[in-house]
């Protein structure tokens, strides 16, 4: 692990950065705490408001609730696994633990428009990169940017989409594995699986404020690059907590391209650390690129306005 287990609940010293990790972070908690709820539920057990909402760090009013979708417009699947399952109020027998969990995870992935908001938020920690790089994109970014910045949007939104999916699989893994195990072991009191579901949920929880540190951080560094001219230079800043990797390459200058280039000496939009040196670096790398020609100091307001309006509407 790059940084400690305590970082990963610190917010970005950047506040619009911090906002953006925020809003994707508080997506997939308050998914997992519907999710919670709703199991706790079926299988007759009491829910511990409170508590989740410590293990997840979530205020009250974070929490996502349902959009009413009626039967056409939320997913055909979930809705039958719904009906199937979950129609009654009893117990749920042994058996149908994997089915629960599936149709609960699917539920409130279809009411909560996961996916659609996932990329929304994505799309918009890639436009604040290209703010703090001097580009005035705002709401209206569609009719500014051409034909490869738009593709490279695409291509943010749909990373956005697929680790939600990911947190969706995860969680469904999880349910039935902790219901399943309790099982086995013999069931025991049902205080005994209370404590299981939470730790599995506040495990959960931690991967994906890793996965939203991380993916807000590649979204803004591409949008970042992006902004930039080519051939222009950026000077690697490491964050304050960085690993010695990312140490290692502070003030270190590379070359800006607008396509893959010499990894070694050159960075693009959407670089993969695969490809050298790059940020983020790892999973919870808060590192910055800084343009060696680009002047230092307060905020543009109309660059803050920007930014307020980006985040504003992601949020939705």
């Amino acid at each position: 692990m790059a940084s400690s287990e305590r970082d990963i609940w610190a917010p970005d010293e950047d506040p619009w950065t911090a906002r953006a990790e925020g809003a994707l972070y508080a997506l997939g908690a308050s998914y997992l705490y519907r999710v919670a709820e709703e199991v706790h539920l079926r299988l007759g057990l009491p829910f511990p408001q409170g508590a989740y909402l410590e293990a997840l760090r979530l205020r009250p009013q974070a929490v996502a609730k349902g959009r009413g979708l009626s039967r056409e417009e939320a997913m055909a699947r979930a809705e039958e696994l719904y009906e199937r399952v979950l129609a009654g109020h009893e117990r749920l027998p042994p058996a149908r633990y994997r089915e629960l969990a599936e149709a609960v995870t699917e539920k409130w992935y279809a009411e909560g428009r996961l996916e659609t908001r996932a990329q929304r938020r994505s799309v918009a920690a890639y436009l604040l990169g290209m703010l703090r790089g001097g580009k005035r994109v705002g709401l209206g970014w569609r009719g500014l940017l051409g034909e490869r910045e738009r593709e490279r949007l695409a291509y943010v939104a749909a990373r956005g989409a697929e680790f939600i999916r990911k947190l969706k699989e995860a969680t469904r893994q999880a349910v039935a594995k902790v219901l399943l195990l309790w099982h086995e072991e013999g069931g025991g009191q049902p205080k005994d699986l209370e404590g299981k579901l939470q730790e599995a949920f506040g495990g959960l929880a931690r991967d994906w404020r890793r996965v939203a540190i991380t993916e807000v951080a590649h979204a803004r560094s591409s949008g970042y690059l992006a902004a930039l001219p080519e051939g222009a230079t950026v000077e690697w800043s490491a964050a304050k907590d960085a690993c010695p990797r990312c140490r290692a390459l502070h003030g270190r200058r590379f070359r800006v391209r607008h396509a893959p280039g010499d990894p070694r000496e050159e960075v693009w939009p959407g670089k993969g650390w695969e490809r050298g040196p790059t940020i983020p670096l790892h999973p919870h790398c808060r590192c910055r690129w800084i343009a060696v020609t680009q002047p230092v100091g307060e905020v543009d307001p109309e660059i803050e306005a920007l930014a307020q309006a980006v985040i504003r509407a992601a949020e939705r």
